[in-house]
């Protein structure tokens, strides 16, 4: 064996099967299986990607494609997140008060505000 590959690749096959296991709180599984599993069959329409939700928050995602994979664990990962002080978060903000700024991607009881003092320069001022 060592005559035709003394060393393994440095990447797997396009067409290699690949599992990806991921760990989101439990209080995340309804939001990302939806109601009636309307948001994980959406993923899997999207990506092609077989994804699997057990109880204690693993999800396994299945797939032959590693660009879908990285689509359905980006998704995934978007539906669970968890805004945290000082955690960038990629999207748009709108003012929702005289003074602060709100993420409006995220549901409404996840929403982050930050005061328009700690946002800097590039802030507009009358966004809406």
């Amino acid at each position: 064996m060592n005559a035709v590959i003394n060393t393994p690749r440095t990447t797997m096959s396009p067409y290699a099967p690949r599992i990806f296991t991921l760990q989101i709180p439990t209080d995340k599984i309804r939001e990302l299986i939806g109601p009636g599993g309307k948001v994980i069959r959406g993923i899997v329409e999207a990506t092609g990607c077989k994804i699997d939700v057990e109880d204690d928050g693993s999800v396994k995602i299945y797939s032959s494609d590693g660009t879908a994979a990285d689509r359905c664990i980006q998704m995934v990962t978007d539906i669970c997140a968890v805004a945290e002080v000082g955690k960038d978060l990629p999207g748009q903000g709108c003012s929702d008060r005289r003074f602060r700024r709100v993420r409006r991607d995220l549901p409404r009881h996840r929403r982050p505000a930050a005061h328009l003092r700690n946002l800097g320069e590039p802030h507009q001022a009358g966004a809406r």
